[in-house]
Order: structure tokens, then C-alpha cells, then sequence
């Protein structure tokens, strides 16, 4: 009687027994004796999937079992041998896989194929993915162009770029696909490897025209790190202002000091005069220590006065904070008040805006800006702010000191539970500032998201809703295009006005946010009173 034909006579305990014992003699004779079981299953579930693990476990140890099975006449044996294959990344088996791919016409078995053959990671195998990354099926195309990434096949960069900008033309960049976002990805896999051209060429997408794509792109040249920084940095020159923001904003998000070379540069030659573009390189200098950029930023900060750009130079300059920066920058409030003009005012209540609390001890040491400071701090209306001087007060000495915390504890505003609720969404943390100031002294309750999925998980855990809410466009992890058109799909959200604040001055970029559900849109940079207006505006449109 053969193995199969006693195994079916047992009993389960003494089926896992005789598959133990199997296991002991030679693979190929104990493969033999199990076929005709995985040919024809016992019907019994636990039984089958005890057969089928113990010839895994065979297989594994006999990989020339697994090449010659990959022709196996039994298909689901042959699918068996080749995950197996793909698994163990059995080199010996690469061309045996390709030789297949000529043969097979059904989408399943090709995706399986080539599943299998990119997990081996051969180099033969470039051209079976090079002919199939433009499959009709885009879950192929995108597995193919996944592999020539992880490849790093420089030969497909053209066809990979050829992707991403078909996907900017009329008809299709309203939706980013599976394949252009696979293509970003190939093209920053190949730069990774240190392959330069993929990387200027994903370049050339930094503003891409569709959100979405313009979000994985961003995403990509941060995920290549330090590499990325020259491919990135030639589009702070861009004639495209909107290319000049978004360069600036990877760098800052990349964080790296060898980006303050290429940030400078732009600001010397005038990209700052546009205030957005100039916002958005302050920004980043905050996140690139080093000499230049405190030198940079400290010379900003006399001459910035359009209130979101000279609230990025401080948060800038917060971050970079030390004894000598809070010297230079109590010089220069000194300068100003010297010389009668409203600078001083404006650093300081950017000071307070950004909760600049390792500047604040060198400020509130002087007897004329430490007073203003305290003054602006009880006029935010804002409990935050409020405590985070409270607490920074706390580490001061005497007792004007405790006077001043005595003051702003007095202060603090009482009826928040009465006020409108705002949600400002914003991926900048000088624009968050910004939206906490000057929202409740405005007379909102404010609540602050760094992006859109952020967002989403405060709207879902709150009980009640917003009243408004304030989104940017460009943003890591979920966009503001997204983010509006999942909260328009809650019945609670599903006219709530939503004021986009961007930079975008494309208008389809308006278009596709209208599309999402976006009330209304508010052009940056703007003033505190525009603001005020816009959201006053939506209120009163909202009640009708």
C-alpha cells in the first residue's frame, strides 16, 4: 500500500505523525510519496494543509526540487515552486521564469511570474519588465515598473518620465494612477542608487499637476535624503514660482545643512521678493544648522514685514537658538526701537505668534521689549499661548516675573466653550502659529492639523463639529484635495465651508479643489484682517 493510500486510512494525530517521520528520509523520495496527496487532496482541510506545508518544507531543503518543478505538469504544484522560488530568491530559477513568461497568457499567472522573478531580483530580468511596464493591466504595469526601480535600471528612466508627465495632460491629471505613482517612485529608487540622472529628472515634476503626484514626488526626494539636495535645488531658480516653493519646501523636509548653500543662493538672487517663495526658504533655512543660515536669517529679520514670512523667520531662528542668537536678536529689537519705526512691533508679536520660548528669556530681560512682549501675550485671547508663556515665565527670576504671571493667569479667557470652532490644516508649523494667533483673536476656538489625515482623525474623534475649516493644498501623507473630499463623504461635513489657503496660482489646481468640495480660497500670503473677512464671510454664508 502506497504512503498516500495508508495516510487517508489515519486518524489526524496519526497523520501529523506519518508526515513527521516523512520528513526524515531523503526529499525526493518523501516528495514522491506526498504528490499524489497534493494531486488529489484528502478533502479534509487540516489534513491538506499539513501535506502542503510538509512539502514546503521539503522543497526548501532540496531548491533543485523547486527549479525542476517550476515545469511540473500540476499546475498548482509548479505555482507552489515558483512563490517558493521568489521566496527563497533561487538565482538558478530566473531563467527558467522568463523562458515561461513567453507562454503565459492569463493576467493571474503573469502577475505571479513576475511577482516571483522580482523578488529573485535578477539582472535578466529587465527586459521582461521593461516589455510589460506598459501592460493595459496597471496593476502589472506598476509591478514591472516597481522591480526596474528596485533594479535600478537607468535604461527605463526616459520611459518612467515619459509615465509621470502623460499624467499631467488634459485629459488624465486630474487623477494620479497606480502607474505614474509607481513611476515617481521607480525614478527616486533608481536616483538612490545613486543613478543622478533619475533624480533631475523627477526633478522636472516638482510641480507636478496633479496634487497627488505632486505629493509622492515631495515624499520621494525626502525618502532619497541628502542625495537628492543638488537634483532638487536647481528649481529655486525655476521661473515657476510655484516650482520654487515646492523645491524649497523638500529641502526643508529633508533637513540637511547641505541645503543651505542652495536656499541662500536663492535668496541672493531675489527669490525672496516673491513672499511666499520667500517664506517657504526661511522655513527650510530653520531646519539647516549652520552658520550661513543663522547669518541668513538674522539679516532677514530687520527688513521681513509681511506677518506670515517674518513669522517663518522667527521660527526659524527659535529653532536655531542659542545664547548668541538671542544676543544678535535683542540687537537688533533694540536697533529698531531706536529707530522709531514699527520693526520691533512686528518681531515681537511674530515672537509671540511662533511661542518662541528659548528666545523669549533674552527678550523679557530687556525693560522695553520684555513689557511689550507681556502685552501682546495677554491681547492673544489664546489659553496656548498663554500657558506656554506662563510656563516659559516660570524659569524667570524676581518678582516683575510673578507679577507678569499673575497678570496673564488673570487674563485668560473665559468662555472659549462659546466661541465658533476653526480647524486650520497646515504641514508649515509657522502657518499653524499663525492660524492659532490671530483665529481666536478673531474669536475662534482654534484646533491645529499638520495635514490632511491628521485632520481626519480629529474630525472623527470629535463630538459636535466644525463651524469652519482652513485648509492648505500641498501637504505630506494626505493633501487638502483629499482631505475635502473625504470629509464632504460625512454627512456631518457635508457643507461645512472650507476656506483653501494656498500658494497655487495654477487655475486648475482651483478647479480640482472646487471639484473636492473646497467653499472658497484665500491666495497666500494674507493679512490677519483678510483672514477676518474670508471666514467672516463663510459664517454668514453658512447661516443662510
Amino acid at each position: 500500500m502506497s504512503f498516500a493510500e495508508s495516510f487517508r486510512a489515519l486518524d489526524f494525530l496519526e497523520q501529523a505523525q506519518a508526515l513527521h517521520k516523512l520528513q526524515t528520509e531523503p526529499s525526493g523520495e518523501a516528495l514522491a510519496a506526498l504528490m499524489p496527496l497534493f494531486q488529489e487532496p484528502t478533502g479534509d482541510t487540516a489534513a491538506d494543509t499539513m501535506v502542503r506545508n510538509s512539502i514546503r518544507t521539503l522543497l526548501q531543503k532540496a531548491p533543485e526540487s523547486i527549479i525542476s518543478g517550476l515545469e511540473h505538469p500540476h499546475l498548482p504544484f509548479a505555482a507552489l515552486c515558483r512563490d517558493l522560488a521568489g521566496e527563497m530568491q533561487l538565482d538558478e530559477a530566473a531563467p527558467v521564469l522568463v523562458n515561461q513568461l513567453s507562454k503565459t497568457s492569463d493576467s493571474a499567472s503573469l502577475h505571479e511570474t513576475l511577482t516571483a522573478l522580482g523578488r529573485i531580483g535578477a539582472l535578466e530580468a529587465i527586459p521582461v519588465f521593461r516589455d510589460h511596464m506598459r501592460n493595459a493591466d496597471p496593476v502589472v504595469s506598476s509591478l514591472c515598473i516597481q522591480y526596474l526601480g528596485m533594479l535600478g535600471d537607468t535604461g527605463s528612466i526616459p520611459a518612467l518620465s515619459d509615465i509621470v508627465a502623460a499624467n499631467e495632460t488634459e485629459e488624465r491629471y486630474a487623477v494620479c494612477d497606480i502607474t505614474t505613482w509607481a513611476a515617481i517612485e521607480g525614478l527616486g529608487r533608481i536616483g538612490a542608487s545613486a543613478h543622478a540622472p533619475a533624480l533631475s529628472e523627477l526633478a522636472r515634476f516638482i510641480h507636478h499637476r496633479n496634487p497627488e503626484a505632486r505629493r509622492i514626488v515631495q515624499e520621494t526626494f525626502v525618502q532619497c535624503g541628502v542625495t537628492a539636495i543638488p537634483h532638487v535645488s536647481p528649481a529655486l531658480l525655476d521661473s515657476d514660482k510655484d516650482c520654487r516653493i515646492m523645491a524649497a519646501n523638500a529641502l526643508r523636509d529633508i533637513a540637511h545643512k547641505a541645503s543651505a548653500e542652495p536656499l541662500i543662493n536663492a535668496l541672493e538672487q531675489g527669490a525672496a521678493s516673491d513672499p511666499n517663495v520667500g517664506f517657504a526658504i526661511y522655513e527650510a533655512l530653520g531646519r539647516t544648522p549652520g552658520v550661513k543660515s543663522l547669518v541668513a536669517l538674522t539679516d532677514a529679520l530687520p527688513i521681513e514685514q509681511e506677518p506670515t514670512t517674518l513669522l517663518a523667520v522667527v521660527h526659524a531662528l527659535e529653532s536655531l537658538t542659542s545664547a548668541v542668537v538671542g544676543k544678535r536678536f535683542l540687537e537688533i529689537i533694540t536697533d529698531r526701537m531706536a529707530a522709531r519705526d514699527q520693526q520691533a512691533q512686528r518681531i515681537l508679536q511674530a515672537v509671540m505668534e511662533a511661542h518662541a520660548v528659548k528666545l523669549f528669556p533674552h527678550l523679557y530681560a530687556d525693560p522695553v521689549a520684555g513689557r511689550i512682549l507681556v502685552s501682546l501675550i495677554l491681547k492673544s485671547k489664546n489659553t496656548e499661548t498663554m500657558q506656554v508663556f506662563l510656563d516659559a515665565l516660570a524659569q524667570c527670576q524676581g518678582e516683575l516675573a510673578r507679577k507678569d504671571e499673575a497678570a496673564i493667569r488673570m487674563g485668560m479667557p473665559r468662555d472659549e466653550a462659546d466661541r465658533p470652532k476653526l480647524l486650520a490644516i497646515d504641514d508649515s508649523t509657522a502657518m499653524r502659529n499663525f492660524y492659532r494667533t490671530h483665529g481666536a483673536i478673531i474669536g475662534f476656538d482654534v484646533t491645529l492639523a499638520e495635514h490632511g489625515r491628521d485632520a481626519l482623525d480629529i474630525v472623527e474623534a470629535l463630538n459636535g463639529t466644525f463651524d469652519v475649516i482652513v485648509v492648505d493644498m500641498n501637504m505630506p501623507v494626505m493633501d487638502g484635495i483629499q482631505f475635502t473630499e473625504k470629509l464632504r463623504a460625512m454627512p456631518l461635513y457635508a457643507t461645512t465651508p472650507v476656506l483653501m489657503a494656498t500658494t497655487e496660482s495654477g487655475r486648475s489646481q482651483a478647479t480640482l479643489a472646487r471639484k473636492s468640495g473646497v467653499s472658497s480660497f484665500l491666495p497666500k500670503p494674507f493679512t490677519p484682517e483678510m483672514l477676518q473677512n474670508r471666514l467672516g464671510k463663510l459664517l454668514e454664508r453658512a447661516k443662510r
